[in-house]
């Protein structure tokens, strides 16, 4: 008669103690389901994509380890950003060589995060006087200018003229003095006089 007795209080027992993991799988369920990460506000995504610094009428010059200047460059406006990238309004950047050099125009400039390059965007203009080279205008969709390689390069098409030819190809390597140029692909050169 007792183990009769029993047998409904176990059950009770049991009962109770499912409902109670239940509960408990229930506030669990709902404390980690309302732990999600709070949407991105628009204030704190703009603020990754504003500039740690802004400087209006700007010239920036650098100089390689002998205090030589290797460029000068001169914007509107240069934003540097917390990853060490930049970016640059209406540029106008100048190479130094002794035996050279190019001057690059464009209405941007940007200065990837933690790189010795600026990419000069759109239709870069670029002219290069050396003593090989009289006088050299180019343009080009997008231009690279990396100080660290003292080179300037696209895979771009780029049209080039100088005094007695003209130029269209894709792709162009320079170094930094203006004393050798290579146009990469599809080179067709024309007479061209005056």
């Amino acid at each position: 008669m007792s183990a009769a007795a029993t047998a409904p209080g176990k059950a009770r027992g049991n009962g109770w103690f499912v409902l109670g993991v239940a509960l408990a799988g229930l506030a669990a369920y709902v404390s980690f389901d309302s732990f999600t990460p709070a949407p991105q506000t628009a204030s704190s995504a703009s603020a990754v994509e504003r500039p740690r610094y802004r400087l209006e009428g700007a010239t920036w010059q650098r100089f390689d380890e002998d205090g030589t200047a290797l460029f000068t460059a001169r914007a509107r406006s240069i934003d540097y950003f917390d990853d060490a990238s930049m970016q640059l309004l209406a540029v106008d950047v100048q190479t130094h060589a002794p035996q050279g050099q190019w001057q690059l125009q464009a209405e941007r400039g940007r200065v990837p995060a933690h790189q010795t390059r600026i990419r000069l965007e759109p239709q870069a203009q670029i002219s290069g006087r050396s003593a090989r080279l009289a006088s050299l205008t180019m343009q080009t969709p997008a231009l690279w200018m990396d100080w660290q390689t003292r080179q300037i390069f696209t895979d771009e098409p780029i049209r080039a003229r100088a005094p007695g030819w003209a130029l269209d190809a894709r792709g162009l390597r320079a170094d930094w003095s203006a004393q050798k140029v290579e146009f990469l692909h599809d080179v067709d050169v024309r007479h061209a006089p005056g």
